[in-house]
């Protein structure tokens, strides 16, 4: 039952956690994640869903990466761009 919650849950509705907006934030035209170096994305290379699915096959692999900073990342830019957040 928990897993088809989390399965059917939208990524608005869960909550990233806490202390990340200094870790990932837009600067300009690009989205920093700013870890363990800036590492920046140009914002108009995340523009659409596709964008953001391939930005997070390659950002995913990364030793510094989470699911938190990931969360925030794809957050940031749909709001962004106004894109709506996808439903399963």
């Amino acid at each position: 039952m928990a897993l088809q919650k989390l399965l059917t849950t939208r990524l608005a509705d869960v909550p990233a956690p806490p202390g990340l907006d200094r870790l990932v934030f837009i600067d300009g035209r690009d989205i920093v994640l700013d870890v363990r170096y800036p590492y920046r994305v140009p914002l108009d290379r995340c523009k659409t869903h596709a964008d953001l699915l391939g930005w997070a096959l390659r950002l995913s692999p990364k030793t510094w990466m989470t699911p938190g900073l990931l969360h925030r990342f794809t957050a940031l830019a749909l709001e962004h761009h106004g894109l709506p957040y996808p439903s399963p």
